[in-house]
């Protein structure tokens, strides 16, 4: 149990330290593992693994978004924080993207 904390914990810190040219292969692993535990039994660790990165990965892109440094256009922002939602929450009533502003 301490060790798949202290893992998700690196995770975290991995991605927190994510260049952007790396985002690309934090969406490839976290795609990898969700297809991997996919073909597990929910109860197995794989699927808490797999779950918990991409919760990870979703989290810190939202704390980006938010952050008021980026430079993103709003709608950019506000379509990717959907997806983000749905990544982290399930699938929200048929609203469109989460406004912004």
């Amino acid at each position: 149990m301490y060790r798949s904390a202290i893992r998700s914990y690196q995770d975290v810190q991995y991605l927190a330290d994510l260049p952007r040219e790396n985002a690309a292969a934090a969406f490839m692993k976290a795609a990898r593992l969700l297809h991997e535990a996919s073909t597990q039994p929910p109860e197995q660790e794989s699927y808490s693994s797999a779950l918990r990165f991409n919760l990870s990965l979703w989290t810190i892109i939202q704390s980006s978004l938010l952050d008021p440094a980026n430079e993103l256009p709003l709608e950019i922002k506000s379509n990717i924080l959907s997806l983000a939602w749905i990544s982290t929450e399930g699938l929200p009533p048929n609203k469109g993207p989460i406004p912004l502003g």
